[in-house]
C-alpha cells in the first residue's frame, strides 16, 4: 500500500535527492480545483486554501 510506496520513494531519494514521486491521474479524473483563482474569496485568495506548502510539487509551487 501507501507505506510501501513511501518507503520505496524514501530509499530512492537517498541515492537521488532530486527524485520526486508523482502519481498521475487517469484521463477520466476531474480534479475539483485546477487553478488558484477557483479558491478565492472576493478579490483575495485564501493563503491556507491555495497552498499546500512544502508538499507542493514544483509544477504547483
Amino acid at each position: 500500500g501507501a507505506w510501501r510506496e513511501m518507503r520505496e520513494t524514501w530509499n530512492r531519494q537517498k541515492d537521488d535527492p532530486d527524485y520526486k514521486f508523482n502519481t498521475p491521474l487517469p484521463p477520466s479524473a476531474h480534479p475539483a480545483v485546477t487553478e488558484v483563482s477557483m479558491v478565492t474569496e472576493g478579490d483575495e485568495a485564501e493563503p491556507i486554501a491555495t497552498s499546500i506548502g512544502d508538499l507542493a510539487p514544483d509544477a504547483l509551487a
